[in-house]
């Protein structure tokens, strides 16, 4: 929900996650897609087959920021319909069925086995919660013979329609399953990365309460009335052939109805602290706190008060616009 500048040190993650995903799989993904490139039935996508073996250590770390479709050198995305072709083919776990082309590469390109090197580095940019409506952690629950918990992973670019892009460090968006099928195979208007170090464009989303909910706070009154309000300064659409319009991240997401349904709760309590003066709580328990007005806040208040700490814990996002909000409105600096 908060955009991260590719600084120097985003950039030495993905670098070493590029090199990590070389070193082990390289080989294997070239000689996979090496052999796809022999089948007969792949001779429509056979000049894409190969301009992703061509530029496959590219891929990996290629900085895919802008809201125009990615132009990589050398490679030619070819038609839904060439992708979409189901042809017999026995997959990396040694199962023969009729797959869609573009199924197949993915395979090929080992996904299954990249995004679990992937998690280990984006644990380094402190992302756990869903980067789309920072409400839930970045987690889903898999069935199967052993049961476990697992990253949620969505692509910017989806992976049915770009599956060259299905490992590229910077296609991949930490969600939650719920907004992983809202926006399925459909362009979404926010991407996690950004090469602009602005306000607006890190910044691009803000919760508040609502001029009633305002009133609301000071006085003594039910505060479930009081209304969350999503503001979506992020509405630059995509561009690029084939695209038709965009649904913006709050139609897509459903980020009013969703922090309106569930979230007052967190929101009273905020407002409740807020009545109380941070100098009466220093005052109360002064071996409590630190010299740092950010490590006090969040004794206090319960959320991480840092900009940079919007993807480490749900909810961080509302709560530090809203508490921003009371600040103005009662001048508590």
């Amino acid at each position: 929900m908060e955009r991260i500048y590719i600084n120097n040190d985003v950039k030495s993650v993905a670098k070493r996650f590029a090199e990590e995903v070389k070193n082990q799989y390289r080989k294997s993904v070239i000689d996979k897609l090496k052999v796809m490139l022999a089948n007969k039935e792949c001779t429509q996508v056979s000049e894409y087959l190969q301009s992703i073996i061509d530029n496959y250590d590219n891929l990996l770390d290629y900085q895919i920021v802008s809201n125009a479709l990615p132009a990589i050198d050398g490679i030619t995305i070819p038609a839904q319909k060439d992708l979409s072709i189901k042809i017999l083919w026995t997959n990396t776990k040694g199962k023969q069925e009729s797959t869609e082309i573009y199924k197949i590469i993915v395979d090929c390109m080992q996904y299954d086995a990249i995004k679990d090197i992937y998690v280990k580095y984006i644990s380094e940019l402190h992302i756990r919660s869903c980067v789309y409506c920072n409400a839930n952690y970045a987690v889903t629950r898999v069935e199967g013979k052993v049961k476990k918990a697992q990253f949620e992973i969505d692509h910017f670019f989806p992976k049915s329609k770009y599956p060259h892009l299905c490992t590229s460090f910077f296609n991949f968006q930490p969600c939650c399953g719920c907004c992983n099928k809202f926006k399925s195979s459909s362009y979404a208007v926010f991407n996690l990365y950004t090469l602009q170090n602005e306000p607006d464009i890190v910044n691009p989303f803000t919760f508040k309460i609502t001029e009633k909910g305002v009133v609301l706070t000071s006085l003594d009154f039910d505060k479930n009335n009081i209304e969350i309000e999503f503001n979506d300064k992020n509405r630059t659409p995509l561009i690029g052939k084939g695209i038709k319009k965009v649904k913006t991240h709050d139609e897509m997401f459903h980020i009013t109805e969703l922090y309106n349904s569930a979230f007052k709760e967190e929101l009273n309590e905020l407002i409740d602290k807020h009545r109380i003066s941070e100098n009466e709580l220093r005052s109360f328990a002064p071996d409590l706190f630190t010299n740092n007005k950010i490590d006090v806040m969040e004794i206090i208040y319960g959320y991480y008060a840092h900009k940079q700490s919007v993807h480490t814990r749900p909810l961080t996002k509302l709560l530090q616009d809203v508490h921003q909000q009371l600040n103005e409105l009662y001048q508590e600096k």
